[in-house]
């Protein structure tokens, strides 16, 4: 098959990113000039007026998922082209709302400080609009449970005269109610003191951290950190995070996330049938390694573990496919449960759910490996049911090892969601990913196959018609923070039949 570009954004979204991206800076600009102290005898740019910041900070925000994350292109790609105009209509509506409201409380909040300032209706029912804006987008962004929790909160506050028991208090008047306390009140409104210390503190270390995460910085001081402490007693463990446990290190794939983590600056706890050191890698301070037969449970020991990468598969020194990829996953699981780990990467592979491919069907010859692997996968998402703890499942492409074994990094890296494309990829790249989703939340609760870009494949010739479909997420990014960008949760998006 000619090997096909992936299809490009429609210019319109591309710009639409760019703006938010311009807003976005802005924004956190304006805060950190807010935040920014007196240097080199030049006067401060802030404290600014909080009247002004809080709601020019919330507007921002507002347009910036908007335009980066439109309900119009949604809808597109769940119902049909015809379906997107709606959607943007929505969004258009939710912008021109939110920007009046913004105004409007700066110009209300401003006469309130010199006189006496008397709602009238059109105060509350903007109120009350900008409300439903928020708890739109609140679904859009978290789901329908914190929604609903918002949605009830607001309800209960103007209804609570008719609750039973306990819970019936008196209602507040309407106009004054819903203007002041949804929205006008600079001390229990959106725009209320929680506010305050979101735009005025948070806010500021959120871009901070960003920025740190995005420089690399963040993890230049954590080797640093560790080179200072390696000789000291308790040695780099008193600078160490929670360290990450990788099962099946043994193997080609599991010695170079080991590797991937050392490289890092990370602790890192390799876990073997053998125990012992990963074949490949040098001896270091941050690497300690322990005994594990996944087919044991008992011997299955990931306390104290910040993340868990599970990179053992069957073989025929090590267990059967159903032993390892079926069973030993869930026992990992159920061991990463019990020791409230707080994330499990699976490595698991592209075409699991598609039995009619080639490529399950090449894979499968080896004791029905490929079925084996989807039950795993299916035995994680039942374990996870409920819980407040993460899992991340990689299905990686065909993996090669070229000659020249080099790490292509993100920007040769695609993300594809569905089971319904495929390629190849060498074990470091996958290696390289795997240690960063064990910390991504963009990650969390998430399946998503994985290859490079260039040669990627429709498992099946009827998915052929998804290389040329714009609705069809492929993700692509020059940072793995990009790459992740746009991964969808398991059980938020249909799976091509």
């Amino acid at each position: 098959m000619t090997e096909q570009a992936a299809p490009a954004k429609p210019l319109y979204l591309r710009r639409a990113e760019y703006l938010a991206l311009l807003i976005g800076g802005i924004t956190a600009a304006a805060c950190i000039a807010n935040a920014a102290p007196s240097l080199f005898g030049l006067p401060p740019l802030g404290p600014l007026d909080t009247k002004m910041l809080k709601p020019a900070v919330f507007c921002a925000c507002i347009f910036v998922f908007v335009l980066s994350s439109p309900f119009g292109a949604e809808l597109g790609r769940k119902f049909g082209p015809s379906a997107a105009p709606l959607g943007y209509a929505v969004d258009t509506v939710v912008l021109i709302i939110t920007a009046f409201a913004c105004w409007q409380y700066y110009e209300i909040t401003t006469l309130l400080d010199d006189a006496i300032y008397f709602f009238e209706p059109q105060d509350a029912w903007l109120a009350t609009a900008v409300t439903l804006c928020v708890l739109f987008l609140c679904w859009r962004a978290w789901g329908l449970p914190l929604t609903i929790v918002a949605g009830v909160s607001a309800l209960y506050f103007f209804t609570s005269d008719y609750w039973p028991g306990i819970a019936q208090r008196s209602a507040p008047e309407f106009v004054e109610g819903a203007a002041q306390h949804l929205w006008f009140d600079l001390g229990l409104g959106m725009l209320g003191s929680i506010a305050s210390v979101m735009v005025l503190v948070v806010f500021v270390f959120i871009v901070f951290g960003q920025l740190l995460e995005g420089t690399g910085a963040g993890i230049s001081l954590i080797r640093v950190a560790f080179h200072l402490t390696r000789r000291l007693r308790g040695g780099p463990a008193h600078a160490a995070s929670k360290p990450i446990a990788v099962i099946g290190s043994g193997g080609r794939t599991g010695s170079l996330c080991v590797a991937a983590c050392l490289k890092r600056g990370l602790a890192v706890k390799a876990l073997s049938r053998s125990g012992s050191p990963p074949p490949g890698v040098d001896a270091d301070p941050l690497l300690s390694f322990a005994t594990c037969d996944v087919r044991d449970p008992s011997t299955i020991d990931v306390t104290g573990a910040g993340a868990v990468i599970y990179a053992a598969s069957g073989s025929k020194k090590g267990g059967s496919p159903h032993e390892v990829d079926n069973l030993g996953v869930v026992n990992a699981a159920k061991a990463c449960v019990a020791a409230k780990v707080p994330r499990l990467v699976v490595i698991s592979s592209t075409a699991v759910t598609r039995p009619d491919s080639l490529g399950y069907k090449f894979t499968d010859v080896y004791g029905k490996i490929m079925g084996e692997k989807k039950l795993g996968e299916d035995g994680v998402y039942a374990t996870y049911a409920g819980s407040d703890l993460a899992y991340t499942i990689i299905r990686p492409g065909g993996l090669e090892e070229p000659k020249e074994n080099i790490v292509q990094g993100p920007g040769a890296l695609e993300i594809s969601q569905g089971d319904a494309l495929a390629g190849i990829i060498s074990r470091k790249d996958l290696a390289e990913v795997a240690v960063e989703a064990c910390a991504s939340p963009a990650l969390r609760d998430a399946t998503f196959e994985l290859y490079y870009t260039k040669g990627a494949q429709p498992c099946e010739g009827k998915f052929k018609k998804l290389l040329a479909d714009e609705a069809f997420p492929r993700l692509h990014g020059d940072s793995y923070a990009a790459l992740f960008k746009g991964v969808r949760k398991d059980g938020t998006y249909d799976v091509p039949a």
